[in-house]
């Protein structure tokens, strides 16, 4: 009988290979294009598809260059507003890590009395907001 070896992991002789849709139709795979998000069941990576559409190359001409559907098409776009509203969340948590921007913007954002009463929304600090509600 074989001895075996207990110094190893068993898992430590395979490569893990991992595949992750990131949206309905947008997947990374460690094996398929150096891991870049790709349209799922193919080589064509998301970005290939949006720098064509961006340079104002049709859909038809993309589907027909790459053999994709519309829904494809509409799986990159979807993973496109994915990273921007991720963009925007970080350029939110930039500007409010920095206080000094932060008292800032706050001091810009403040409506008067009159703004909020004819509905602006109330943008000041919860301490106004609690003075404003209990008078």
């Amino acid at each position: 009988m074989a001895e075996i070896d207990r110094t190893r992991s068993p898992v430590s002789s395979y490569d893990v290979v991992m595949m992750i849709e990131i949206v309905h139709g947008i997947s990374v795979d460690s094996e398929r294009v150096f891991g870049k998000p790709v349209i799922a069941g193919t080589h064509v990576t998301a970005a290939q598809v949006l720098a064509s559409l961006a340079a104002g190359i049709s859909e038809v001409e993309i589907q027909t260059e790459h053999g994709l559907t519309s829904e494809q098409i509409r799986a990159v776009l979807r993973y496109a507003a994915v990273l921007a509203e991720q963009n925007l969340d970080a350029t939110f948590a930039a500007l409010w890590a920095d206080p000094e921007r932060n008292i800032a913007e706050a001091e810009r954002d403040r409506r008067t009395d009159a703004e909020i009463d004819a509905g602006a929304g109330f943008r000041g600090s919860i301490d106004d907001l609690l003075v404003a509600v209990d008078g």
